[in-house]
């Protein structure tokens, strides 16, 4: 049997954070979420080998999705992303992919939605 797979996700939005937890809670992954970024990465600066994958929203007040995406990747270059998001008009695959995310989702969200993009990436 595999070790889970150690997920952080990060959302300013409480209600979201706790979905996300029961979605991926009920896959077998260890969860781990923050309401902040930049209380998130000061957890993953203390121990960026604990996570396997990190989810983030993107607007957030303070630091927003791609500053926390830029700094995780200084640390953890490898490390897949999951950018996590409501309706934007600039958002899409390949901007996501130029600020550094692995995925980009439309919220809301599925638990087959989120299962198929964390796989994808840790089982690549």
């Amino acid at each position: 049997m595999t070790e889970a797979a150690c997920i952080l996700v990060v959302d300013d939005e409480i209600p979201i954070l706790e979905i996300m937890e029961g979605l991926l809670g009920n896959l077998d992954y260890v969860v781990t979420t923050c309401p902040s970024p930049e209380e998130a990465l000061a957890m993953f600066c203390n121990a960026p080998e604990n996570f396997d994958l990190l989810v983030t929203d993107m607007n957030m007040p303070g630091m927003n999705g791609a500053e926390l995406i830029r700094s995780v990747r200084q640390i953890r270059p490898e490390i897949p992303i999951i950018l996590c998001t409501g309706f934007s008009e600039f958002m899409n695959a390949d901007n996501t992919e130029a600020l550094g995310s692995s995925r980009y989702i439309m919220k809301p969200v599925t638990q087959k939605q989120i299962n198929q993009a964390i796989r994808s990436l840790l089982d690549s």
